[in-house]
Parts: C-alpha cells; structure tokens; sequence
C-alpha cells in the first residue's frame, strides 16, 4: 500500500490481467519488491487481553 506501481502491480495479478511471472519480469520490480517492508499489525481498538482482564478483575 506505500508503492502506488508495486499496488497496481498486485491489482492485475489478482485481477487475473497478468501472471505473476510477467509482472516479476518488469524492469525494478523485483528490486523494489525485495526492497518494500512488511507492513505492521493493524492495531485492534480496545484494550489487550492483560488489560481487559485488570478491567474484569
């Protein structure tokens, strides 16, 4: 969701508009596919387990 090509790359592959072997053999694809970081864990609203249960208690 950073990279708005590495995005629209994604789109057409599960689109079904290309094949995942083509979209890797684009020019910088790889490269910048390598180089994305994962993306962190949504945060839940609301209080975690521990504090919830500081809650109850």
């Amino acid at each position: 969701m950073q990279d708005a090509d590495l995005f629209r790359a994604m789109l057409e592959y599960r689109l079904c508009m290309a094949p995942l072997a083509e979209l890797l053999a684009r020019p910088g694809v790889r490269e910048r596919v390598a180089a994305a970081a994962p993306a962190p864990e949504p945060r839940v609203p609301g209080p975690d387990r521990a504090r919830l249960l500081e809650l109850l208690g």
